[in-house]
């Protein structure tokens, strides 16, 4: 594995997201040889930290939850989605899912 593709995969691996066992394994073997590899790993594990740690979680009201929850389960019941446009107040169109 060469370093452009391994950083590609450093924020899911750091994550446990980082999918396909093969992926996995080459991905540690090139990071016990590359130090610049290493590196970026070890910053993205701070920025992990810095996030769990400093950022404020925000509540999500529990209506906008159930209104979520509500638009997917019918969506999934019509067996699809449809998208509409419109225009914005500054003349832009604008897709919406409905």
């Amino acid at each position: 594995m060469k370093c452009k593709k391994a950083q590609k995969y450093l924020t899911a691996f750091v994550d446990g997201e980082l999918r396909g066992r093969w992926r996995r394994v080459a991905l540690k073997r090139h990071l016990d040889n590359c130090v610049p590899c290493q590196r970026m790993l070890a910053i993205q594990r701070q920025i992990k930290h810095l996030l769990q740690t400093r950022v404020r979680r925000v509540k999500t009201p529990d209506n906008l939850k159930n209104n979520i929850r509500r638009l997917l389960h019918d969506q999934f019941l019509k067996g699809g989605e449809t998208h509409e446009t419109h225009k914005d107040p500054s003349g832009r169109s604008k897709t919406q899912i409905s």
